[in-house]
């Protein structure tokens, strides 16, 4: 988990947001090798019409999440016949993110995931952030990476 840990600390910074009107998703993309691509190493990601994620950390490990993340939410609706609510996606994404830190034969991700969703029963939106751990919470406002300290936000919670 150590390692896990270390390399969300030494990513870009992402910082989430809660406001009225939606959720706002910022991420620093570090500078690169300069044999990449632009434009292939992508931090923020939609899972569904209704939810997005930003990842920090190893761009491959935050792929997997994001594939995980649209395959849930895809088997909520052929199931239920309706968009997932955002706890239920926090939830089931943060579940399998645990998963791999229980077994010796897997590794933790090294990537923290912030998901914005927007509840349409409720009539809200909701920021969880997903740890390595495989911890989730509800946030109004959430800072990840390398500059977290200074991104931290100051108010209610």
């Amino acid at each position: 988990m150590e390692y896990a840990s270390k390399a969300v600390e030494n990513s870009g910074t992402s910082v989430g947001l809660l406001c009225p009107e939606g959720v706002v998703l910022v991420t620093e993309k570090l500078l690169g090798n300069k044999m990449l691509v632009p434009g292939s190493s992508r931090r923020i990601h939609g899972i569904g019409h209704h939810a997005g994620v930003s990842v920090t950390g190893f761009v491959s490990d935050g792929r997997q999440l994001v594939n995980r993340g649209r395959e849930e939410a895809s088997n909520y609706v052929e199931t239920y016949g309706i968009k997932s609510p955002p706890s239920v996606l926090a939830s089931r994404l943060s579940s399998f993110t645990h998963y791999f830190t229980l077994h010796g034969a897997l590794r933790p991700f090294g990537a923290t995931t912030m998901m914005a969703s927007y509840d349409e029963d409720m009539k809200k939106y909701e920021l969880h952030m997903i740890e390595p751990s495989g911890q989730s919470f509800k946030y109004y406002g959430c800072a990840a990476g390398k500059g977290r300290q200074g991104a931290k936000v100051r108010g209610r919670a």
